[in-house]
Order: structure tokens, then sequence, then C-alpha cells
């Protein structure tokens, strides 16, 4: 008995939340994910997914259920730097942070009586800006565009508002964080002794 025409699936659109994620992540191109993690999934399934994803900032919010993201991203607002832009200096007040979609930044530390140590440069992806998340929200560090710079910028207090309103949102966003400060303060351990220890780093370079 013969059928009639299958009826064909109909992908739903992205989300203006979802687009400029992918955008930040990739360029402009959407890039396929093999997983998503909704709010149904335990807690630890997040954190094991969070640890082996590539380690950049938009990366690990793909852990994000849509809804979460879509909170987050109301949140933020386009600013782009011209290359050798300020963006903010050490001791200064940590009042927003910054998710970079295009460009080089380079975070600098002041050592006494020597030049500023440029600790790492950050690219496409990357989280800029973590001091705002802890008392006293001081920066630790400066960062300077190096290239032109095009970047999602986030209110500090309106996300740590949207932390304390959704707990499950705040916890896999402060541990997206605290990976990316984990790696951050190793990276400036590492280059200051390679910079001014007797003996460098000790690691291969």
């Amino acid at each position: 008995m013969p059928s009639g025409p299958r009826a064909r699936a109909v992908r739903p659109q992205p989300t203006r939340a979802r687009r400029a994620h992918d955008e930040a992540v990739t360029g402009g191109g959407a890039r396929e994910r093999a997983a998503r993690y909704g709010p149904e999934d335990d807690l630890e399934t997040t954190e094991t997914t969070m640890t082996s994803r590539l380690m950049t900032m938009t990366a690990r919010l793909d852990t994000l259920s849509d809804e979460h993201r879509e909170r987050l991203m109301a949140l933020a607002h386009e600013v782009r730097y011209a290359a050798g832009a300020r963006l903010f200096e050490e001791r200064e007040r940590a009042d927003r942070f910054w998710l970079i979609r295009e460009g080089d930044v380079a975070l600098e530390l002041r050592v006494p009586g020597r030049p500023a140590a440029v600790i790492e440069n950050l690219g496409q992806g990357s989280l800029l800006g973590w001091s705002w998340l802890f008392p006293p929200r001081r920066w630790h560090m400066s960062a300077k565009a190096l290239t032109g710079v095009r970047a999602w910028e986030f209110d500090a207090a309106e996300v740590r508002r949207l932390c304390e309103e959704d707990p499950r949102f705040g916890y896999v966003f402060v541990l997206a964080c605290a990976e990316v400060i984990g790696h951050r303060l190793e990276d400036a351990r590492t280059r200051l002794l390679d910079l001014y220890g007797p003996y460098g780093s000790g690691l291969p370079r």
C-alpha cells in the first residue's frame, strides 16, 4: 500500500544568544557540538565535561542550557578597542569583564623595579577579567589590546545578581571562571619564574 509523502523535520532556528555564542567561539560559523547538557543533567556530569573541553571560556559555557545562555547574553553588549588601548589597570576597581570575539589582549603584571611582565596573550573565546568575582574586586593585572579587539562586555554586578538568583547557573558559570583562574595563575607563576627565577620555571620551552 503506497504511503503518503513523509513530513520533513523542521530544524529550530537558533536564538540570538545561541548565534552570539557560536560567533564568539568560531568567528561567525556555527560549530557542531556532540552533546548538550540541560537542567535535568546532574552537576557532576557537567563538571566532568567542562574539564575535558578546550580551554576557552566560550567552550566551557557550552555546558549552560539554552535558557541560561539566553539570560547571560541578554546582559552583554558589543564593544571595540583599537590596538594599543588600555582596557584596565592593576589595582583599579573591577566592575566588568569581557568575552573576546576577535583580536588579542596582553595581560601584564607589575614587578617592582622592573618593566611590567607580559603574563599571557588572550585571543578569541577567552575570558578577560575575573577579579570582579571576589572582594576587594580590584584588578590583579593590567590589560592592553595588541590588535583591534571586538568583545562582549558584561556588567559584573548584573552577572553576580544573576548567579544569586539562579544557583544552578551560578554554579556552572563560577566553575568555568574558576578553571580559567587556576590556569591563569599557573601561567603567571611559570612566566615570572622564566623571567626572574634563578633557574627559570624548569619547564621545556
